[in-house]
């Protein structure tokens, strides 16, 4: 990614506050491009005031700017212990294989690769059938598709054997933020992934 600086100061002033600007360093029309926003020392205020700024400029050139949770780059997806991602497993890989043609027909764009946690295995019915090497407690990595509204996000990690397991998660920020619609747009874009999760995983 490629990272910048904005200064939040005037006229000498609080000379402590700023900005850092993260921007993927890829532009690709089929993929979701992310732009993050971080603070150590900054009143809300101004940062607002930038958010709002670069909303502004996305709207000028008919750009869909989405607001996204941390739990949607995290390593951690258990941030929220009362709102957990849902965990599917696929033990074949031609399923998997299946499973990502399924989302690109489901309207899912590619957001990224993310490394994740390993402490999601306590969450499996069977965690040693996964074979995920012999670097004990690194982070793995996995693919992470973005439906195009924004809405939801689905992370799936493939071990040694082609098996993965499948985490899916709604984007609270964006959705409980706007109005009631989006929130039942939401369920119903989860649940229509759910099924097709679990009529692969029975069949």
């Amino acid at each position: 990614m490629v990272r910048f600086y904005i200064q939040l100061r005037k006229a000498g002033k609080e000379q402590f506050e700023y900005l850092e600007v993260s921007m993927d360093r890829t532009l690709n029309t089929l993929w979701s491009y992310r732009i993050m926003l971080n603070w150590f020392v900054a009143s809300s205020g101004k940062v607002d005031a930038q958010v709002q700024l670069l909303q502004r400029r996305c709207n000028q050139f008919r750009l869909n700017l989405i607001r996204s949770s941390q739990v949607s780059v995290s390593q951690a997806l258990f941030l929220n212990p009362f709102r957990p991602p849902a965990v599917f497993t696929l033990n074949d890989s031609a399923k998997v294989a299946i499973l990502a043609k399924k989302l690109v027909d489901l309207d899912y764009i590619h957001d990224g690769v993310f490394f994740t946690k390993r402490d999601f295995t306590d969450c499996l019915d069977d965690p040693s059938s996964f074979d995920w090497g012999k670097k004990f407690g690194k982070p793995l990595a996995g693919k992470q598709v973005m439906h195009r509204s924004g809405l939801v996000f689905v992370r799936t990690i493939e071990d040694n054997n082609g098996k993965a397991v499948v985490f899916a998660f709604t984007n609270l920020r964006y959705a409980e933020q706007e109005n009631g619609d989006l929130q039942l747009n939401a369920q119903d874009i989860f649940d229509q992934l759910a099924t097709a999760i679990r009529d692969l995983m029975d069949s």
